[in-house]
């Protein structure tokens, strides 16, 4: 069973971020509590944890950078 979830990176439902994952895992609830606001020292402390998956921090970079994007915009 897969798990589908929706983080809102924005206040505007159509632009959000969708993740998928095999299960919950520590890693992932780590994941899912950084909101798109997270500090570069969050995303330092996310990306240095040792059992976070290369993919989840591939995402965690891509969506502190989208994050800058998006209030670079506003």
């Amino acid at each position: 069973m897969r798990i589908l979830l929706q983080i809102f990176i924005t206040t505007e439902p159509e632009q959000l971020l969708t993740y998928s994952c095999l299960q919950a895992t520590s890693a992932n609830i780590r994941f899912l509590l950084a909101s798109s606001d997270i500090s570069e020292h969050t995303r330092d402390l996310l990306l240095a944890s040792s059992d976070i998956s290369e993919h989840t921090r591939r995402i965690s970079s891509w969506l502190q950078a989208t994050s800058a994007s998006i209030h670079a915009a506003h």
